[in-house]
């Protein structure tokens, strides 16, 4: 996978712009060939020198293989949103290609792993005791508003 950048002229105005995309190499019987997998948009705001960077992180992810060095934090947040958003496509895709007939089959439970598992029920407990404690009516009657007074509960609870 890579990132090119294609350059477009506004047939209104004169003006020209520029669009970004993420793009795969295929083999096909004719030869190899280039799929355009995600169009990453105009105000794609990310380094040139970290392109290589992005695109072999959400191969990475896309393959199943593990990460062999270590993205900065900029690069790991972009390919978190784009691997999700290429995941649905090709998920919806499939869908809608699939017959109506159903297929089971069995799986590894010891080899499923999940992503982003989140929690809420321990900061659901820490919030129902700030309440209980009156801790949010106390806020209040310093002087905080709505949102300082959601503000410091939630960081309470976190």
């Amino acid at each position: 996978m890579f990132i090119r950048k294609i350059d477009y002229k506004n047939g209104k105005n004169r003006r020209q712009y520029s669009t970004y995309k993420l793009v795969d190499s295929i083999r096909t019987e004719r030869g190899p060939r280039q799929r355009v997998i995600m169009n990453l948009g105009v105000d794609y705001a990310l380094p040139k020198d970290n392109w290589k960077d992005l695109a072999k992180c959400i191969e990475d992810i896309i393959t199943g293989q593990r990460y062999l060095i270590a993205y900065p934090k900029d690069i790991r947040i972009l390919e978190s949103r784009y691997t999700r958003h290429i995941i649905r496509t090709q998920a919806s895709a499939a869908a809608e290609s699939e017959d109506s007939a159903l297929d089971y089959g069995t799986v590894d439970l010891n080899s499923v792993e999940d992503e982003e598992a989140r929690t809420v029920g321990a900061e659901y407990v820490v919030y129902e005791t700030i309440k209980e404690l009156g801790l949010d009516r106390t806020l209040k009657e310093l002087g905080f508003n709505r949102d300082q007074v959601a503000v410091s509960c939630g960081v309470i609870a976190a």
